[in-house]
């Protein structure tokens, strides 16, 4: 036996001296900064960024292109076991409230509440019961779009089947009892509805699914006082993407007649609008798009790396985005008003890192 046992833990040694090295160069690999593309809201940037090895990325925020970075919002200080994560996020168009959806223990479930940037200050304002969401700002900074289901019976939240997702608005200082219902559909309670404000701030997209990538589409005019609901796309057979607006001109990326995407256009000042192909399906798959300064940003997959081309706002091609190097580009975030897009760019031998294109 003390023969054996020697030898067991010699080679017992051995193994775990190689565990214990190999952890070690995990830990190192994966102890690098990690960041998302900013949001542009009112001259200040909105950005989320992990230095290492933290569990949670925080919040921050750029006042001005040459200011000083700083903390928002640290969920890492939520709680001791690192599992209370910052989930959606949406700064006001002036940049002035960041509405943020806190998530506990790896939950589908949020809680929703507004920081005041200025001052650091959290409003009383908490809308609960969000899931499958996203938030978005009406234009004028009033209050915010959101998904939630109704609330469940007590004690029933990780049980309850999921039936009646809906859109509301939020106004800020109102209690939600008080939310405006958006939109819902009791007859395909089934349906997932998620939403987003172009960024004009005149048109809310809806996007409805049973939960797959295809969705139905539908919009709503901001600047009527009604809000009412307008379907576009009724079927859930094609995947769509909003890129953004020019007036009431929509830029979409589809599926539709084109396994590998393309991007479309259609005038919602319509009464019947139709789909107008404005840059064809190509070879190699879309990826993303985005809309900035009067032109469109496409990233295709091409031989496993990315190529992003620029067009003009009537399909003609506009050039090609040099990137850093042979990597993925991701992430596209622009303005019809700003003259920069950013992206994440990822290549084999560097971690992600945000990027501009003018």
């Amino acid at each position: 036996m003390g023969r054996g046992s020697k030898c067991g833990h010699a080679i017992l040694s051995r193994y775990l001296t190689r565990a214990r090295v190999f952890r070690e160069r995990l830990r190192a690999l994966f102890d690098h900064e990690r960041v998302t593309a900013p949001h542009k809201r009112g001259g200040r940037y909105f950005y989320t960024r992990n230095p290492g090895l933290n569990n949670q990325a925080a919040l921050y925020v750029r006042d001005g292109a040459a200011g000083a970075d700083h903390v928002l919002i640290d969920p890492n200080q939520w709680s001791e076991d690192g599992t209370t994560a910052l989930a959606e996020w949406s700064a006001s168009k002036d940049g002035s409230h960041v509405a943020y959806a806190i998530q506990e223990g790896g939950t589908d479930w949020r809680t929703i509440r507004v920081l005041d940037v200025n001052t650091g200050r959290i409003l009383e304002d908490e809308v609960q019961w969000a899931r499958f969401t996203q938030i978005s700002w009406s234009k004028d900074g009033s209050g915010f779009f959101y998904s939630r289901y109704p609330e469940p019976d007590e004690g029933t939240a990780f049980e309850a089947s999921l039936a009646g997702h809906a859109i509301y608005f939020h106004t800020l200082g109102t209690p939600q009892a008080q939310d405006r219902l958006i939109h819902a559909t009791p007859a395909q309670s089934n349906l997932v509805h998620i939403s987003s404000v172009t960024d004009d701030g005149r048109y809310l997209m809806i996007y409805s699914t049973p939960g797959s990538s295809t969705v139905a589409l539908s919009v709503a005019d901001l600047s009527t006082p009604d809000w009412a609901v307008r379907p576009l796309v009724e079927n859930f057979d094609t995947e769509w993407g909003v890129i953004g607006n020019v007036g009431t001109k929509l830029f979409l990326m589809t599926t539709r007649d084109a396994e590998h995407r393309k991007i479309v256009t259609l005038d919602l000042a319509d009464p019947a609008p139709v789909f107008t192909d404005l840059v064809g399906e190509q070879e190699v798959v879309l990826n993303d798009a985005a809309l900035f300064g009067g032109r469109l940003l496409a990233s295709y997959l091409v031989d496993a790396k990315a190529q992003v081309h620029r067009y003009k706002l009537d399909g003609t091609p506009d050039g090609v985005v040099e990137l850093p190097g042979i990597g993925s580009a991701g992430g596209f975030l622009g303005n019809p008003e700003e003259p920069e897009s950013f992206f994440v760019f990822t290549s084999f031998d560097a971690p992600s890192r945000f990027t501009a294109t003018t």
